[in-house]
């Protein structure tokens, strides 16, 4: 671990081999090849964890999601696509949510966007939905080869070494990948993301529900009018309330 001005804020080994990082102010978070570590900044102190629902399975590259920060995507050496979700604080537990293979080979590079996940291998690029759940897992949608996207940007197909190429992305839809030859290609993608509908539109439209809030509103109204004619007053008292609860019931239908 170094400091910013490159000097060795101190070395600490891992139960098994890191295949990918995620660092903040105090805490160094990491997947290995087996489970989830993590190392205090301040203290040095290790901590190690075998990731639930792994199996026998080895983790051959990993990439935390963007936009959900306990979210991890990884594929394993025998080439199935894993979502991982990391609980806890100092000491992290890690389990597997969904496992399918879908045709992905280690090695790979991960770039999360924006409802979308794309993988790249050293010869294809795959474009994944992410928008299904944490029980579904990624869905293949698109599969192109990496000759073919680099000739989007006017670059011609040439022999590279056969490593997946580095990949950057924002929070949003900008990917920046390497292409062979030292070229670079930045890019947005425009694959359509469907907005659920609003928590307050999809409620107030039931017409239960609807109901319900009248109800209430009535019960605490003659309550509170009970209350103020005390105990000669008048008012709707419970037979009455039931009877009109029964009515209004049938009103849910319209």
């Amino acid at each position: 671990i170094f400091k910013e001005n490159g000097t060795v804020h101190g070395v600490v080994q891992s139960e098994s081999p890191v295949v990918q990082f995620r660092p903040n102010s105090q805490q160094l978070l990491y997947i290995t090849e087996r489970g989830v570590g993590s190392v205090d900044i301040r203290t040095l102190e290790v901590s190690h964890n075998i990731c639930m629902g792994l199996n026998e399975s080895t983790v051959a590259y990993a990439k935390f999601d963007t936009a959900v920060s306990s979210k991890v995507f990884a594929v394993t050496t025998d080439g199935e696509l894993l979502t991982m979700f990391l609980t806890g604080e100092r000491k992290m537990d890690c389990n597997v949510r969904t496992r399918r293979a879908v045709g992905i080979s280690a090695p790979a590079a991960f770039a999360p966007i924006k409802g979308y996940l794309l993988a790249a291998t050293s010869t294809d690029v795959y474009g994944l939905n992410i928008t299904g759940g944490s029980r579904s897992g990624p869905r293949p949608l698109l599969q192109n080869s990496l000759d073919e996207v680099g000739m989007v940007f006017g670059h011609m197909p040439s022999l590279c070494a056969m490593t997946p190429p580095l990949m950057a992305n924002n929070k949003q839809r900008q990917v920046v990948m390497s292409l062979c030859n030292g070229y670079v290609a930045i890019f947005e993608s425009n694959l359509p993301v469907n907005r659920p509908p609003e928590w307050n539109t999809k409620l107030w439209s039931q017409p239960l529900f609807v109901v319900a809030i009248v109800l209430v509103a009535m019960w605490q109204f003659f309550n509170q009018k009970r209350r103020m004619a005390g105990p000669m007053g008048g008012g709707m008292d419970y037979e009455d309330l039931s009877r009109f609860t029964k009515a209004a019931g049938g009103m849910g239908g319209m």
